[in-house]
């Protein structure tokens, strides 16, 4: 797939990113696919200043036929990268390792934002953030946890416990909770 004239390693704007989320979506829904805002691009409806390259779309199953989305290359935990004619990768995720209980619970409680799209709820997409133990993934907790009133405390410590790891994951967010509260005095 060609490359749209944008200068290299210039990241998409917000509004690039969902205008994409968007034309992706009635692709989806066309072929009775289910998918919810995930990743960066959730980050970003939530208020944060994290920039992303990608749309992360969480997925109830493979993505559907079609010119304007080319399968690049897998996911090692299940979907695929999605080229496209903007030259914004689409990540399909459909999990397919001991979280797809939480990929697939968190769409099936997605919310509508944005006027047409549907975002993973906070307390879930802190849980993905807490399972994927990478930095940006952290600081995406840090951000999460540190805006009060954002994230369900409770029903994220639910869904950590019950679909990412026990008591010890558990323990691991509460850890992580409290460092953002306290990195929210620094602030």
């Amino acid at each position: 797939m060609s490359e749209p004239d944008r200068p290299a390693n210039r990241l998409p704007s917000t509004e690039e990113l969902l205008a994409l989320a968007r034309r992706v979506r009635v692709i989806a829904d066309a072929a009775g696919r289910r998918v919810a805002v995930a990743g960066g691009l959730a980050m970003q409806i939530y208020g944060s200043p994290r920039l992303t390259k990608d749309v992360d779309l969480i997925a109830d199953q493979a993505p559907p036929a079609s010119a304007d989305l080319r399968p690049a290359r897998p996911l090692t935990f299940g979907g695929s990268v999605l080229e496209t004619p903007e030259g914004i990768d689409v990540d399909w995720i459909v999990r397919s390792d001991e979280y797809e209980p939480l990929y697939d619970e968190a769409l099936d409680a997605a919310v509508s934002a944005e006027g047409d799209l549907l975002v993973v709820r906070p307390h879930h997409l802190a849980a993905m953030k807490l399972a994927a133990l990478l930095p940006k993934h952290y600081e995406d907790l840090m951000f999460l946890l540190g805006r009060p009133g954002l994230v369900d405390l409770d029903r994220a410590r639910e869904v950590v416990h019950r679909l990412v790891g026990g008591k010890f994951a558990r323990d691991q967010f509460d850890a992580a909770l409290e460092e953002a509260r306290w990195r929210a005095t620094l602030e």
